[in-house]
């Protein structure tokens, strides 16, 4: 998996890279964890439960997931 490093988007969409305040997701396909550069990543779906949530959020956007919130820090 090759995660796009450079550039920062506005919204979230699929292929987006979300950091968020709990964890860092790649939205691509359901593919478990991984580290890059020291980093990990969380590969999920624009299909489940998360990624449906998280699909055209912004940064700063506070969003909730089975009772906890978390928020968006950057979208690459």
């Amino acid at each position: 998996v090759q995660l796009p490093l450079s550039g920062v988007l506005q919204t979230v969409q699929s292929g987006s890279v979300v950091y968020t305040s709990i964890g860092n997701y790649f939205l691509a396909v359901s593919a478990g964890t991984f580290i890059v550069n020291g980093e990990t990543f969380t590969s999920i779906s624009a299909a489940s439960p998360l990624g449906k949530i998280l699909i055209g959020k912004t940064v700063g956007e506070t969003v909730t997931l089975n009772h906890k919130m978390f928020q968006i820090v950057k979208i690459v």
